[in-house]
């Protein structure tokens, strides 16, 4: 039994190298959750890291042989008494016949490090059998001859030996995750799903999983059990990673699948191609035996009993006490919260057309359920007050008997931060994950701040994910589809009109997440009637807005959509580009005071030149007339200019700019304009000396001279 205790420090050991080579690779990488450092170590640095991890691969080819046989005999240790009769006569590695029944408490003991340490190993090798690794997983026949490549076997293939492996590591996680002796284990639990994440994270065995449809039914039924009998944040993250892993899987095998078919059957005969995916020609999808209805049914789960306003019969109940709402989450239940969305996004992507139909209603009354607690801003509830104007508040609410105050901060700010990543992500995803990761870690205690913006971010990139699948173009679903989302765009519409009582229309959530639904929806969609009546008034009314953060952000939005393709922006700028010249007219009479009115008006200004640019040829002069005169209003004479507030001043120099930069452009226009207005001439005419005077006085201004030297000199010659 000794050996067992040494082959569980050992992975132990290794465990910790690869960690802490990793966090050197990649310091952003959050720890491993089921690594805790040996007691007699601080946290370790890169050096200590490369070094152990150098100690064990000299020994690892060894080492990996040991693990494997002390798993396969703790594999049959914990076989029912009636399959007794498999366990080999002469006993297996590491005990004899004998003492077969004193060696399962030390096999009990030690299995877990070694089980995670094996799938690590494997994830080093990429599931590669070396040359000189054991041809099968079978035991030598006496404990003397300890993971010995011999065997009484046959030679398998690398193929055969590597499947084994996989099941081998399968079984015990299973095996374990599915025993109601598992309550108090919580570092056996943990070592199991780091384990599965560690396979899964090579392609092979992903590869593997993702052919085998009930494997990955019955893996996701496990971690189903264990989301709900847990309430461990650590355990519930790392089963909603093995989740998106196995839906990865599925999504790369149903890839590879319709990539094989259309290699094969060539282009022209797509149409008659079978379809892949869940849900084949009639869209049904079985409980039991449907990967796409058990990773819905566990997202679902998680979901309702984080926000339990998403089911009517559930609507004003919590599992942990009084009504729950998004805005009383916790950073880890948002975190939660943020990866089960993310999973819903995938699984239209799984199925086939008619399946996807299917499970798009779902999909779309769960993202939408979230974004409706979103956007309904509480003035008050429980312990947290919230100003919807942007002054400062404070969060403050107690979960598990502890008071969280979150840092004050200004709401309105920070919501048009992180819609300003979100909106990043309708053109580049990329962008937007890195955006997601800044956040979630700049989150406060309570829910406040960063850890909320994750969700909203979340949630509009997991919208964006959905609207824009390619279900939604396929010609067998295209209809339905269509329908679905109109349905769905409705139901977004009418956020703005109603919510619970107390709570106001957070703007500016409603009209990012409706600006996501124009720019990945197809134009059938979103310029019928009346979505389209309805989506102008969204707009409309957040241009009159008296926040200047909702105003800007609209103007931001906006000018992604006229930078979309014509069927969408001509009609918006036909609609709305009236009430942007004129919002534009009346900045001369009510300049900007503060640095969020300058904003607005800056947003404004993209807005119109993204108008200009999306005309066509023929149709800019006549906008270019309209857009410099509006400019040269900006600007302030030599007097004003002096007494300004600081945005006006700022609107000023970045109107001259502008003015520099379109006016060689549109040359015929600004010098027609300035033979037909002695006033926006001589206006102009001021502006620019004004300017170039002020250039000159900085460049002649003589250099600073130095500091004097010190009246007393310190002597620091003693000899």
């Amino acid at each position: 039994m000794e050996t067992l205790a040494v082959l569980k420090a050992w992975a132990e050991v290794y465990i910790v190298a690869v960690q802490r080579s990793r966090q050197k690779e990649s310091p952003d990488r959050p720890a491993d959750l089921s690594v805790s450092a040996p007691t007699n170590e601080g946290s370790g640095s890169g050096s200590g890291g490369a070094g152990l991890l150098k100690l064990v691969q000299s020994d690892l080819s060894t080492l990996s042989r040991l693990w494997l046989a002390a798993l396969q005999d703790h594999a049959l240790l914990t076989l029912p008494q009636e399959y007794a009769s498999q366990l080999p006569a002469a006993g297996g590695s590491f005990y004899t016949a004998e003492t077969v029944n004193q060696a399962r408490s030390h096999y009990s003991s030690s299995w877990a490090p070694i089980l995670h340490a094996t799938s690590l190993w494997l994830h080093s090798t990429g599931f590669v059998m070396t040359e000189d690794g054991p041809a099968n997983l079978s035991r030598p026949a006496t404990p003397t001859s300890m993971g010995q490549s011999g065997s009484v076997g046959g030679a398998k293939s690398p193929e055969d030996v590597g499947t084994d492996r996989l099941h081998l590591i399968l079984g015990i996680s299973v095996e374990f995750l599915c025993s109601p002796h598992s309550e108090d284990q919580m570092e056996n639990i943990t070592s199991c799903l780091r384990a599965l994440q560690a396979l899964l994270d090579v392609s092979w065995p992903r590869a593997k999983v993702g052919t085998d449809q009930s494997l990955s039914v019955e893996l996701l039924s496990v971690l189903h059990r264990l989301m709900v009998t847990r309430e461990s944040v650590a355990v519930q993250l790392a089963v909603l990673d093995l989740v998106r892993q196995i839906v990865q899987a599925a999504q790369e095998h149903v890839k590879e699948k319709r990539h094989s078919a259309e290699v094969d059957d060539g282009a022209a005969e797509k149409e008659t191609q079978p379809e892949f995916g869940e849900g084949r020609d009639t869209g049904g999808l079985v409980p039991g035996r449907s990967l796409v209805f058990a990773a819905l049914e566990l997202c679902l789960s998680l979901l309702l009993r984080k926000l339990p306003g998403l089911s009517p019969k559930l609507a004003g109940t919590s599992p942990t006490g009084p009504a729950a709402s998004v805005w009383t989450l916790t950073d880890s239940d948002c975190l939660l919260v943020s990866s089960a969305l993310s999973v819903l996004s995938d699984l239209p992507s799984i199925c086939s057309p008619e399946g996807s139909v299917s499970i798009l209603p779902t999909v779309l009354h769960l993202l939408l359920g979230v974004l409706r607690e979103l956007v309904h801003l509480p003035n008050t509830h429980t312990g947290t007050t919230h100003t919807h104007t942007g002054t400062t508040h404070t969060h403050t609410h107690t979960h598990t008997g502890t008071t969280h105050t979150g840092t004050a901060h200004t709401h309105r700010s920070e919501q048009h931060e992180h819609h300003r990543s979100a909106e990043s992500g309708l053109r580049a995803p990329g962008a937007v994950s890195g955006g997601v990761a800044g956040v979630a870690g700049g989150g406060v205690a309570g829910g406040g701040g960063g850890a909320l913006a994750l969700v909203v971010q979340a949630t509009l990139q997991a919208l964006k994910a959905v609207l824009s699948s390619p279900m939604s173009r396929q010609e067998k679903s295209r209809g339905d589809w269509n329908l679905l989302l109109r349905s769905g765009l409705n139901t977004l519409l009418l956020l703005g009109d109603s919510g619970p009582p107390g709570c106001v229309v957070d703007q500016v959530s409603l009209l990012t997440a409706l600006t996501v639904f124009l720019l990945s929806t197809a134009p059938d969609v979103t310029t019928v009637q009346p979505l389209h009546a309805l989506s102008l008034q969204r707009f409309i009314a957040a241009m009159e807005a008296k926040d200047p953060l909702v105003v800007s952000r609209c103007f931001q939005l906006l000018t992604s959509v006229f930078q979309a393709q014509p069927a969408v922006a001509v009609p918006y700028i036909q609609a709305l580009g009236p009430p942007l010249v004129r919002y534009l007219q009346a900045v001369e009479r009510s300049r900007p005071q503060t640095e969020d009115e300058l904003l607005a008006v800056q947003e404004a200004i993209r807005a119109m030149e993204a108008v200009l640019q999306a005309a066509e040829n023929t149709q800019r002069p006549p906008l270019a007339a309209i857009l410099l005169p509006i400019l040269i209003s900006f600007l302030l004479d030599e007097n004003a200019l002096g007494s300004a507030p600081s945005a006006s001043r700022s609107l000023h120099e970045a109107a001259l700019k502008e003015l520099m930069r379109l006016g060689p452009q549109h040359s015929a226009v600004f010098r027609s304009l300035m033979a037909s207005s002695p006033q926006l001439k001589s206006r102009l005419e001021a502006a620019v000396k004004g300017n170039q005077e002020s250039l000159s006085a900085k460049a002649s201004a003589p250099p600073r001279s130095a500091k004097p030297p010190p009246s007393i000199t310190l002597k620091t010659n003693f000899l």
